[in-house]
């Protein structure tokens, strides 16, 4: 992106005689990234930059990712929840969380405040249809927690209350797992044995370890481009059911 960068400023002065007045760089996701190492790398190339939702943390993230689609597995399993209870689940946590911050208005202004009751879907009573079951609970919960390892050593956040609508993307029945491999069986080189079965923290401290193409923005000192003047807006949507939010708030 730097060598496109300065490229098409030689580019700009070449034709119109005078190079660009004012530069921006704008990106979300992936490109949100791209955005935040320009900065700390090149802080006087741009004099502004949108990052949004940027999935800084590459080297946990991707492994969430991959993480996200186990929730569910194996496909059909007692804890499987259908795909057609996401928007049932969601209708839920709006009903139960909306009117927190004072406005009914299908707006969940305050998600991390929010005191959900997943056992308000559990089959009991007259609800007899667009239910969870006790294990389907537990893995709803386990989706709405922090991704911890076995001894609560913190790994990454969670989705969080409101996401659930879009959860088929990357969550879905459980069977989405080769569309996130290819990062740890590619990239960080464990072979093509490697199954979702076999991630843990291991995993994590493999991929910090490797860090591969030095893709994570992990660093938070951006004085460099503050004092050339630059000006950084950073946001990310609560509702964002591919890369929860935490890292970003």
């Amino acid at each position: 992106m730097h060598g496109s960068t300065v490229s098409s400023k030689l580019l700009i002065e070449a034709y119109y005689g005078s190079g660009p007045k004012y530069s921006y760089f704008s990106g979300y996701s992936v490109g949100g990234r791209q955005g935040l190492k320009a900065l700390k790398l090149f802080p006087e190339e741009y004099d502004g930059v949108v990052a949004g939702a940027p999935a800084w943390f590459t080297t946990r993230i991707q492994l969430f990712a991959f993480k996200a689609t186990t929730y569910n597995a194996p496909t059909n399993s007692s804890h499987t929840m259908p795909e057609a209870m996401f928007p049932v689940i969601n209708e839920e946590v709006i009903r139960q969380c909306d009117g927190q911050d004072g406005l009914v208005d299908r707006i969940i202004s305050d998600p991390l405040g929010c005191n959900f009751n997943p056992i308000t879907l559990l089959c009991m009573g007259s609800n007899t249809t667009n239910y969870l079951t006790r294990p389907q609970i537990d893995t709803l919960n386990a989706i709405h927690s922090d991704w911890v390892n076995a001894n609560q050593t913190f790994v990454f956040n969670h989705f969080l209350l409101g996401s659930e609508a879009t959860w088929s993307e990357d969550i879905g029945d459980g069977s989405g797992q080769a569309n996130q491999l290819g990062y740890v069986q590619g990239l960080l080189e464990v072979g093509l044995d490697f199954t979702y079965k076999d991630l843990t923290y291991d995993t994590v401290l493999l991929s910090e370890s490797i860090n591969p193409e030095n893709a994570s923005a992990d660093y938070c000192d951006i004085s460099p481009f503050y004092k050339a003047g630059g000006k950084l807006i950073h946001y990310h949507g609560l509702a964002d059911s591919t890369y929860p939010p935490g890292t970003n708030l």
